[in-house]
């Protein structure tokens, strides 16, 4: 697996002057999930949701995090968004950092209760509320109502996640390395990524599930012919239809209800939070591309590929556990229970999905929404869709995007 170089960097034509001279503007956080030009919807609707949701959050984490979110945070310049940090915000930031150490604490032992018990249980029950309207029933001002609170759920929940959740997954993992590195490896002993790699994860079960639909069109005469002829347009039209010319009827009406099944399990997967942009579902051409090339047969099991950075794990598990002895052997045994245990172990790891970032190349294009596979075993793996199953539509996590290896 290669990662595709990107466009050439330019610099839009334009004045980009900032609202403030003075005022840092970045394009960090939450922003990283919207590297595009917003839609004007979401500029207006979304952004300002997401400003009130991060007033919500900031005043029911203190002080000194209110403070920093007074206003609108998110901002656009030139329709990019913005996160807006003031020369106010940094003074009052300053004014506040000797209690940030145990504002970090708090916040990092709460992060589960948070997720768990408050964003996740609101998000989930919103999505079910409105999965159960009849929308022909209701008047037009209902359902901009409703776009306002599933996306104030939503937008609670990410930062709820990036609140506790991840920076608990930051620390974890830096403080496993640092001590594996410094105190317990020795120069034979393989990186502590390896310890990291092999778990199953939402993204993983998304890459095997439409490796296992290509497995299957393989054994069907002439489907992969006709699949790999297709364009996007052409295979939209055919799946919708459930007609397609040149392959046979019952072979395709089965493959259809396969893809179908995919779909509602795995495809509401978000790469950009702009609600603007189609998922799967709504595009089901978006997984051409990558079904395409599990069709070529070019791509490893990726059965295989997790069961291999899965065995290696457990192998250099058990040949530290041999070699090590007295303190040492009980710093390495913590470490590696508090990083199996922490929350998102499952959809492991955490870090580097949302902090890194770049477009799939399973599939040699950007084109592709399922984005499914989980960083795994990639050193230098970018990127952050927002993965949620469909069976459970408050299961949502920022994921990887690309897998060299397994998850």
């Amino acid at each position: 697996m290669q990662e595709t170089p990107g466009p050439p960097c330019t610099v839009p034509e334009g004045d980009w002057t900032p609202p403030k001279p003075r005022g840092p503007y970045l394009r960090v956080g939450v922003i990283e999930l919207l590297p595009d030009p917003l839609s004007p919807l979401f500029a207006t609707l979304g952004l300002s949701v997401w400003n009130t949701a991060g007033r919500t959050l900031a005043e029911a984490m203190g002080p000194a995090v209110s403070g920093l979110l007074s206003g609108d945070f998110l901002i656009t310049i030139r329709g990019y968004a913005y996160l807006d940090l003031t020369v106010t915000r940094t003074g009052k930031m300053l004014l506040w950092l000797p209690r940030y150490p145990s504002f970090i604490v708090r916040a990092l032992r709460s992060a589960r209760t948070r997720w768990e018990q408050e964003a996740h249980p609101a998000y989930l029950a919103s999505v079910q509320r409105w999965k159960a309207t009849d929308f022909e029933a209701i008047p037009a001002t209902h359902l901009l109502s409703g776009a306002r609170e599933l996306l104030a759920a939503a937008a609670q929940y990410c930062l709820t996640i990036q609140g506790g959740i991840l920076p608990a997954a930051y620390l974890s993992e830096a403080l496993f390395t640092l001590l594996y590195t410094r105190l317990i490896k020795r120069r034979s002993d393989p990186p502590a990524l390896t310890y990291l790699l092999g778990y199953d994860s939402a993204p993983i079960r998304a890459e095997q599930s439409l490796y296992d639909l290509a497995q299957w069109a393989r054994g069907q005469a002439g489907l992969v012919d006709v699949l790999l002829g297709l364009s996007g347009d052409e295979f939209a039209a055919a799946y919708r239809s459930g007609q397609v010319v040149g392959g046979d009827a019952v072979v395709w009406s089965a493959f259809q209800q396969r893809f179908a099944a995919h779909l509602a399990r795995f495809g509401h997967t978000i790469y950009d939070l702009d609600f603007a942009k189609a998922v799967p579902a709504d595009d089901p051409s978006s997984l051409l591309s990558p079904l395409k090339f599990f069709l070529s047969g070019e791509i490893p099991d990726p059965y295989a590929r997790q069961a291999q950075t899965a065995a290696a794990r457990e192998q250099a598990v058990q040949r530290m556990l041999t070699q090590l002895g007295g303190l040492r052997r009980s710093w390495f045994a913590t470490c590696r229970l508090g990083e199996r245990t922490r929350p998102h172990a499952t959809s492991r790891p955490a870090t580097q999905r949302w902090r890194s970032r770049s477009r799939n190349t399973m599939e040699g294009s950007d084109a592709s929404p399922e984005r499914s596979a989980d960083r795994g075993g990639d050193q230098g793996s970018r990127g952050f869709p927002w993965s949620c199953d469909q069976s459970s539509p408050g299961d949502c996590w920022p994921r990887g995007v690309r897998s060299d290896a397994a998850g």
